[in-house]
């Protein structure tokens, strides 16, 4: 059932940029939770295999919409020395749903009809997001766009006016944004997070573990923790040597798994693999995974940002759909070694491409 949601979260993301645009991004919230808490209630209650999947994919629709606006909302309002810090917190709360994910299979794995409490317990998250939008003020930035309308209606028809149109991300002003911000997408996504998350209970049980489930409970724990060594040092540091070096760990723990495949035999092979997959994770959520969501609104213009965010987000889920449907074909063709190595050398391609392009956005001012 993730592909559904991952095509409804990716309708979700392009759209997402023009709701924010239209209504503002207190509104869009507002959106987003109603569906994030219906979707998921309606699920619980769905009998039917296809009911079921379209269900799935209005949360997505949900889930790419709040992917769009949370960040953004982050990013406006945030004090240039908080952004990077708060704009993290979006990734600890993926990392914690997905923890409580872990422990609530635990729970109703024996339960009759548990596959409806843990859809039904999905909503919990679009319940609190409702919950904190009457205390949510408006983006700021944006009613400060709006209060512009009427000169830039008299700008329209000048070559230097520039919208917030999907277009406009390729002018030569915002080009270099705009190809940045696809390269993040592809360094968190395609390097290999997600295939490792998948295929975690595998590792487990080959390094011995008789409950991997359980096993991936300790994962989402780390998973959680990890997280905060770049919530720690993203104002300390920087966003890009954190990107950096984020990404280093991670293509060299792929390439060293995907050589240990090959090389090791037996039960060590398990362990090293687990090793492996933690410094990985490690990697992940110093890095790419919790600052994609903020050097992807600040690399943008705020002439164009809702845009960017847009496609930026659409893009990620793409690419994890991509993975998706791949990973498990490709390792059952060519077995384990072959897409971690693929993953190892494309992290390096990644690391080669962001050192040359990635700019430093800690502290940057926006001016409207």
């Amino acid at each position: 059932l993730p592909c559904p949601r991952l095509v409804g979260a990716f309708c979700g993301s392009m759209v997402g940029g023009v709701i924010a645009n239209k209504l503002g991004r207190r509104t869009s919230t507002v959106i987003a939770g109603v569906i994030s808490l219906l979707a998921p209630v309606a699920s619980s209650f769905s009998n039917t295999l296809p009911l079921l999947c379209v269900l799935r994919g209005v949360l997505g629709i949900g889930l790419g919409l709040a992917a769009v606006v949370v960040p953004l909302y982050v990013s406006e309002g945030a004090p240039s020395d908080k952004r990077g810090v708060l704009g993290t917190i979006f990734q600890l709360a993926i990392t914690t749903g997905i923890l409580l994910g872990y422990v609530a299979a635990i729970i109703f794995d024996d339960v009759t009809h548990g596959w409806r409490y843990m859809f039904g317990i999905g909503a919990v998250p679009g319940l609190l997001l409702l919950l904190h939008t009457p205390i949510m003020p408006e983006s700021q930035q944006w009613l400060a766009g709006r209060s512009l309308d009427g000169e830039a209606a008299m700008l329209i028809n000048s070559p230097d006016s520039k919208g917030n149109k999907f277009g406009d991300l390729l002018l030569p002003v915002n080009r270099r944004a705009f190809w940045v911000g696809i390269l993040l997408c592809i360094t968190q996504q395609l390097t290999g997070i997600n295939a490792f998350m998948y295929f975690s209970p595998a590792i487990f049980t080959a390094a011995g573990f008789s409950s991997p489930l359980l096993a991936t409970i300790g994962l989402g724990a780390w998973n959680v923790i990890t997280t905060l060594i770049g919530t720690f040092f993203v104002e300390r540091l920087g966003r890009r040597p954190l990107i950096l070096g984020g990404t280093i760990v991670m293509a060299v723990s792929s390439t060293l798994l995907g050589l240990a495949y090959i090389f090791i035999k037996g039960s060590a092979v398990g362990i090293i693999s687990v090793i492996l997959l933690l410094i990985f994770v490690a990697g992940f959520e110093a890095g790419d995974g919790p600052l994609f969501w903020v050097v992807a609104n600040e690399i943008f213009d705020p002439s164009v940002r809702e845009a960017g965010a847009s496609i930026m987000n659409a893009t990620t889920w793409i690419c994890n759909l991509a993975l998706s449907l791949s990973f498990l074909p490709a390792t059952q063709a060519l077995g384990n070694a072959p897409p971690m190595l693929f993953f190892g050398g494309l992290g390096f391609v990644c690391v080669a491409l962001l050192w040359a392009f990635l700019p430093e956005t800690k502290g940057k001012a926006d001016k409207y």
